[in-house]
């Protein structure tokens, strides 16, 4: 999914959205994209744990998708019904009967992409405060309507050192849609917020925004901002000589093992905050959740950061990639 429209204040809307929003088109591509993510997930687990049997029923299984760990996509399913339609809900309220037509006078929206130096980090040593980088975003979007989302990209072909260790290149970053009364309110936030986030790989900014025409397009990148890390990227010169990145489904099970072990120790809403009218949908979402699902009892005995002893067949399994 893509949104290359930057937000401006002459950036005008070329038509009115009609028709229904289609949740369940959205809903499954995204199913899609997590049944892939499990796939390679599940392999990795098996491939470094001696334990895998207890992580993949506990971290990654239908069964405990009401724990809401982060790195369940049974779990994520859920909760991405209740947002969008807790979402879609408050809008049709502010907006009355006519949402879809008075949309495009009274609102204005842009997925806002936030990274920052300080949330990059080695694979084999991943260090990211959340509840700092949290706090940073809530200051730079602070007085806007937004729901957020933390997600996780390595680099292939990028590396990086943290306290002496090497390993490809992390980035933590944030994924918001934020709503105002109009475009030139989104582009004031976004020559405001720009010089606050040091940017990376050559970047000229670490504030990225694009212009969502309609509430359809806002619900696509909600259902888009809590994707699991299946992709990995990496980085091209272009013949300018300016680095662009790729999305690549070639990462080493040995690094999503890295990814995995980081993303366990969170659940699910830990990666997302609010702000403005976002508060009240991400509350009443997450509330939805917990109320209809109820977790089950796992009994773990600490199961992070644990290996199986390499053998022959393990050693030629980890050079592998999908």
């Amino acid at each position: 999914m893509s949104f290359k429209n930057h937000c401006g204040p002459r950036a005008r809307r070329t038509k009115r959205p009609s028709g229904p929003i289609d949740l369940t088109c959205l809903i499954k591509k995204a199913e899609e994209y997590d049944d892939h993510y499990l796939e390679v997930m599940t392999h990795s687990v098996e491939l470094y744990s001696d334990r895998s049997d207890e992580i993949i029923e506990e971290f990654l299984s239908k069964k405990n998708r009401a724990a809401f760990h982060l790195t369940n996509p049974h779990s994520k399913r859920i909760w991405l019904v209740e947002l969008l339609n807790e979402f879609l809900a408050d809008h049709r309220q502010r907006a009355g009967s006519k949402w879809r037509e008075a949309e495009c006078d009274d609102v204005a929206f842009a997925l806002v992409t936030l990274t920052h130096k300080g949330w990059v980090c080695s694979e084999k040593n991943i260090q990211f405060d959340l509840v700092r980088a949290k706090q940073k975003v809530r200051n730079a979007l602070a007085g806007t309507n937004f729901i957020g989302n933390f997600d996780v990209a390595l680099y292939t072909n990028e590396d990086w050192t943290t306290e002496g260790i090497k390993g490809k290149l992390v980035s933590f970053h944030c994924h918001a849609v934020v709503w105002g009364r109009n475009r030139t309110q989104l582009d004031r936030l976004r020559k405001y917020i720009r010089p606050r986030f040091e940017p990376i790989l050559g970047n000229d900014n670490g504030a990225h925004f694009a212009a969502l025409e309609t509430v359809g397009d806002a619900a696509a990148a909600l259902a888009y901002m809590p994707k699991l890390p299946f992709l990995g990227y990496r980085t091209e010169v272009n013949e300018s000589g300016k680095k662009t990145q790729k999305n690549t489904p070639k990462v080493t099970f040995q690094s999503r093992w890295h990814l995995l072990n980081e993303l366990m120790k969170h659940s699910l809403f830990d990666f997302s905050l609010s702000g403005g009218a976002g508060t009240h949908i991400l509350r009443a979402a997450r509330n939805r959740c917990k109320k209809k699902h109820k977790p089950r009892e796992v009994h773990s005995r600490g199961i992070l950061n644990l290996r199986r002893p390499i053998t022959t067949a393990r050693r030629h399994g980890q050079a592998a990639t999908l």
